[in-house]
């Protein structure tokens, strides 16, 4: 049996497809996931990725690394406008990784 939350709690719908990826660590789906449930606008830090999961900071690299190489995020330098110098980095993150899955609408 499963006992599910009320609908009016805030919840999170995602793909099966991305949920059961197998070719993607447990918690590198467990970090999509987390990912997932913000809102579309959402700027990612390392730093919140370590606070948020609970997992350690080589734990987190490795599943970034993971969810970059199986195409589910993106990760793009970002630098400074006035001085050119890297700042940090802007993540975009994709519920599935293969392009004919995704809506025309955001």
């Amino acid at each position: 049996m499963i006992m599910r939350a009320k609908r009016s709690l805030p919840f999170t719908q995602i793909a099966n497809k991305t949920i059961y990826d197998k070719s993607i660590s447990l918690k590198a789906r467990m970090l999509l996931i987390l990912m997932l449930t913000k809102p579309n606008d959402w700027c990612f830090s390392f730093n919140w990725f370590i606070k948020e999961s609970g997992m350690s900071e080589d734990t987190v690299r490795k599943s970034l690394k993971e969810l970059i190489e199986h195409k589910y995020v993106y990760q793009e330098k970002v630098t400074s406008k006035t001085t050119g110098r890297f700042i940090g980095w802007a993540y975009t993150v994709y519920e599935c990784n293969d392009e004919n899955d995704w809506s025309d609408t955001i």
